[in-house]
């Protein structure tokens, strides 16, 4: 299995050296589970003027599990570990990434999750290209509200090259403990990981989604 190392700057974002498999072997990444509430927020309307070039989202009254996700925490967390998370994407057509929207959920510690566009390098994540901080997140167990980042400027991404949508913490996000939710509908594929239980090195593996979209614009 590949491997590569992740720096502690960044929140474990900036990859730059390869490193041994020893520290993944048979390391899980850690999921969060709550009871949830019966609150419903309606998810809020994609950014103007752009197109959905990829989408996992459900409708705006369950757009994504609000009870389930893929632990996000920084290394000061109450957790006592970190661990950042990724998702792969490859765009269909050259485009231009002009914003994201993600379910995100907040439990504790600071409220701001540092979000990327990064380029692969092997299969892993590997340099960021764009870092956003999503910040007063909602509370960890509700549905549906989205985070949503924008970059005016754009992205350029090219078609049929893969790119990473990867969530963790920065400085400003150490002591965070917080969630990506998963899909609505439980939707299986490639999930990267980099923790502590692993020796901040990515791996991926095959597992419930992350839900996410990205909006932008094609030639």
């Amino acid at each position: 299995m590949n491997t590569k190392a992740v720096p502690r700057t960044l929140f474990c974002i900036a990859l730059l050296t390869l490193a041994s498999s020893l520290f993944a072997a048979e390391v899980k990444p850690h999921q969060s589970i709550t009871k949830g509430s019966n609150i419903v927020h309606q998810a809020p309307a994609p950014p103007p003027g752009v197109s959905v070039l990829y989408s996992n989202l459900g409708p705006k009254n369950n757009a994504y599990n609000g009870n389930q996700g893929w632990t996000i925490a920084g290394p000061q967390s109450a957790l006592g570990f970190d661990q950042a998370i990724a998702q792969p994407y490859t765009p269909a057509a050259d485009s231009t990434i002009q914003g994201l929207q993600l379910g995100l959920g907040y439990v504790e510690g600071a409220n701001t999750f540092a979000v990327a566009i990064f380029t692969d390098a092997s299969g892993l994540p590997g340099k960021p290209i764009k870092v956003w901080n999503a910040t007063n997140i909602a509370n960890f167990g509700t549905c549906c509200t989205l985070a949503t980042v924008v970059d005016k400027a754009g992205i350029k991404v090219t078609a049929g090259t893969q790119y990473w949508v990867v969530v963790g913490w920065d400085n400003a996000s150490e002591t965070l403990y917080g969630v990506w939710d998963q899909t609505y509908n439980g939707s299986q594929g490639t999930v990267a990981f980099a923790s502590t239980g692993n020796g901040n090195v990515w791996e991926t593996f095959t597992g419930t989604q992350s839900a996410y979209a990205i909006y932008g614009t094609t030639p």
